[in-house]
Parts: structure tokens; sequence; C-alpha cells
């Protein structure tokens, strides 16, 4: 019997264990055991089964799908550092090139600087933060890298010295022994001693800055007042004009306060020092305007009067506080008008002498002068030859005081031995010469023949002629200079 021609429920019935399921193409028939041998057909979550059955060949495929409910499990594998596999919380994983100096260190962590290992390709220094030999940003330290490090005793870094930091970077103070230029300080001696040779404020010592500074300063009372106890140049007051010059060469011409005599004596006082005509080093002593009264020339040896810049008045310093020092008399004569402050130079005539050789200055002229060489410094040149008489800065004898003051071009004694004006003859009278009151100075042109001009063309003054001309007063403003 054909098997296959059975339906499938008479199959069923006579307990054929392989049934036709369905009928399909023709001379085909597909057979399905599900479930186990006591049933025809079982289906369950467990088995499912097949069977085919070909009559042709009698060979029967079975085929069997099993299929098993697992439990999923989910679980982070975490690799090894060192193992070369970036795994988990690792940044970085070189292997066996994981290094405290490499860029992926023994923890797999990238290098970075403040972690203790000192990558070397990028790091000079690592001490996981500021130490006294590595900078914060792994840099060794050194003063001057621009980066402030505490830990190393630096309290800036500029790079530089700068106005507040050292070049050892330390802050910058005035008194911390380290000079800072930058800062303005002119030195720097960490002490707080004015008499140094470097003063308060990191300045170096000079005069005039207040401090005395010792073994170089005599004074220093911080002021250019020529007239107090401390000069300028911080010394105190000099005998001369020419001490002055001697101590400033650059010394120009002025107000000076000196003090001839020196300590104990007269207090120092102020004078005019020429310092430029005939190598300078002047100092005036004496202004007469000749017209100014009918006395004559007080005697040299007393203090009288008060000068004034424009010479318009009578005064006169005691000779004998400078006659010791002094070498050379000048005698300057201006024509006609005031002189303020003037030089030698500035003047119209003036012949200069050597000074007499004697102990002290003296007002006696009882005999005939005696020549003396004479050098003209302005005016009319001439020769060598004047005369003077003793001690006395001037000729002539007059009740055995001298006559006239400066210089006549004969060795007369004659009060009234006038001559023609010549270059070296340059006086007026003294209060003992009948001169002195020739005519009424108020009354104009009464007096004239008061003096001599050295050798002055009359176009400056008739009077320059020596009594030449009774028409106009003599106008002369006479000095008297030592040195």
């Amino acid at each position: 019997m054909d098997w296959r021609r059975l339906s499938p429920s008479l199959c069923l019935l006579v307990g054929l264990t392989a049934c036709p399921s369905s009928e399909t193409d023709e001379g085909s028939t597909t057979f399905s055991d599900v479930g186990n041998t006591d049933a025809d057909t079982t289906t369950g979550d467990d088995e499912v089964g097949t069977e085919t059955e070909s009559g042709e060949t009698g060979e029967t495929t079975e085929t069997g799908t099993e299929e098993t409910t697992t439990e999923e499990s989910t679980e982070t594998s975490v690799g090894e550092c060192g193992d070369g596999q970036v795994d988990g919380n690792e940044e970085c994983d070189n292997g066996a090139e994981n290094a405290e100096d490499a860029e992926c260190t023994p923890e797999c962590t990238l290098a970075t600087c403040g972690d203790g290992y000192v990558y070397t390709a990028d790091e000079e220094c690592d001490d996981a933060g500021e130490s006294a030999t590595c900078d914060a940003d792994c840099t060794a330290v050194m003063c001057g890298d621009g980066v402030v490090n505490a830990a190393a005793g630096e309290a800036c870094d500029d790079e530089v010295e700068s106005a507040t930091c050292n070049a050892d970077c330390s802050a910058s103070t005035c008194g911390d022994g380290i000079l800072n230029v930058t800062a303005g300080e002119e030195c720097d001696d960490a002490n707080d001693d004015n008499t140094d040779d470097c003063v308060m404020g990191c300045l170096g010592a000079t005069c005039g800055d207040g401090y005395l500074w010792e073994g170089n300063e005599v004074c220093d009372d911080g002021n250019t007042d020529e007239t107090d106890g401390c000069l300028s140049i911080c010394v105190a007051a000099l005998p001369s004009c020419q001490a002055w010059l001697d101590a400033v060469p650059d010394s120009t011409s002025g107000p000076y306060t000196i003090d001839p005599d020196g300590d104990g004596g007269v207090d120092p006082f102020e004078v005019f020092c020429d310092m430029e005509t005939d190598g300078g080093g002047w100092t005036l002593i004496l202004n007469r305007v000749v017209d100014s009264d009918n006395t004559g020339q007080p005697d040299l040896d007393a203090t009288l009067g008060t000068p004034d810049a424009l010479r318009q008045t009578n005064w006169q310093f005691d000779i004998g506080l400078f006659w010791t020092d002094a070498t050379e008399v000048a005698f300057a004569d201006k024509e006609n008008a005031s002189c303020e402050d003037c030089t030698i130079g500035d003047y119209d005539a003036a012949i200069k002498v050597p000074r007499p050789n004697a102990a002290a200055w003296s007002k006696s002229c009882v005999g005939t002068s005696a020549s003396v060489t004479g050098t003209k410094l302005v005016g009319t040149p001439g020769n060598t030859n004047t005369f003077q008489c003793a001690a006395s800065l001037g000729w002539g004898n007059c009740s055995g005081n001298v006559c006239h003051y400066g210089t006549h071009n004969t060795n007369t004694a004659s009060n009234g031995a006038w001559s023609q004006n010549q270059w070296n003859e340059m006086h007026f009278p003294s209060t003992y010469s009948s001169y002195a009151s020739y005519g009424n100075y108020a009354n104009p042109p009464s007096a004239w023949c008061r003096s001599c001009g050295g050798g002055l063309p009359e176009v400056l003054n008739s009077s320059a002629t020596c009594c030449g001309n009774t028409n106009n007063n003599a106008r002369s403003r006479w000095t008297i200079w030592v040195r």
C-alpha cells in the first residue's frame, strides 16, 4: 500500500508513525514528527523535530534544532597597566615603554607638570609643585627666568633688574646692600651712616647734600650761600679770592665769602672777586668816588662804609686783613659812571704793581718814592717804570703821610707835582692832600683836579688830564684790588 495516499486522519487512526501532514505537489507527501515516540504530534518549547521521507530513495533526513535559554551577564573587563592596551580609566598604555621619564607614566597617565615624574622631553624637573630647585612650571630654578619661586627664596623675578626687584631676585630697598641703579640708587652700603661716602637715600656723598663727609668736607650746610660760615665747596671761608680760585678753578666773577685772618679774628665777610682779569683771583678792597665829598680818601687800615654792587658809594676793608697773603696790588679807574659788579677789565684804566716788601701797610711817606715795576692791565700801554713810597701804596709827603694813593711817573715827594697824565700815573688824593678839597664837589664844575687817569684821553673826562681843565668835575670811580 502506498501510505502516502492515505488521508491524514486515517493515517492517525491506524497508528502509523509517519503520516502525511498535507498534500502538496503531486507525488510528494511531508510528515512531521513533533514531540516524543508516545504521541504523533507534540509541540513544546524545548524540542522541535522534523522528519522528511523520500519515497523514491527510502532515505530519511532529520533536522533537530534545540534552543537553550541562558541568562545574559555583562561585565567590564579592566586590563592591566603596562599591557599595551588602553583600558578602563587609563589615559595611555605604551607597555614596556611606560616610564617615569616618558610620555606615559608607570601609572598609565599622560605625563604632566606636577605629577612628580620628570618627562625629559618637556620638563627640566618635577617636584610635584614648587620647590627650592624646581619652579612650578617644571623648569629649573634660576633667578632671571621671570618665574617667582618663593621656595627658592625669590621675592621677585623681573628677568632683569627693575625699580622694585634686584638682579638677585630680592625686593629692592635702599639699605639692602645691593646696588640697584634702575631704582635710582647711586650706592648702597647697607648702613645708615651719613658721614661716609653713601648717605641717606642711597645717594653718593656730595658737597651740598647737608651731610658732613668725614675726611673730605670741612663743613656741609646744604646750601650755596657764600655768606655764611660754610661755603658751597664745603670748606670754611677761604682767606681770599685767589684761594677760592685755587680751590675751584672754574670759579666765575662775583660775590664770595672770605675770612682773611682765619679763625678767631674778624668774622667771614662777603667781597667781590674778579676771577677773569690777568688770570683772576683779585679781591676788591676799596671803592672811592672822588667828587663825593671834600675829605679825600681815609687811611686804608680801617673798614669803612658798606660795599654796593653799583659802586656809587665810598667804602673800604681794612687792608691789614689782606696784607700778609697778598703779592700784588691793582688800581682801576672808571670815568663818569657807576660800574655795577665790574671786573678790573671793565674799567677804563688799570695798572698793577707788586705789593711793597714790608711786614705791614703804612700811611707814612717821608721821602721820595722808589721805582717799582708796573704793568698796565687796561688802557694806554706804556713802559714798566713807576714810583711808590715805601709801604704806603702811594706817593707824596704830606706832613709825613702819603698824599696820593696809586702810582706816579716820577720819584717826587711833592703833593703838587701833578704831571701830564702819563700811562703810569694813576692816583687820587688822600685825606692829607690839599687836592682832596680842590673846589666844591656840590657846585660843579668847581670840584676838579682830583684824580689822574693813567693816560686816558680827555674825551672820557677832562679831569683825566690831571688838573688840565678847570671847567669839569673829576667824576672818577677809583678802586684798589689785591691778590
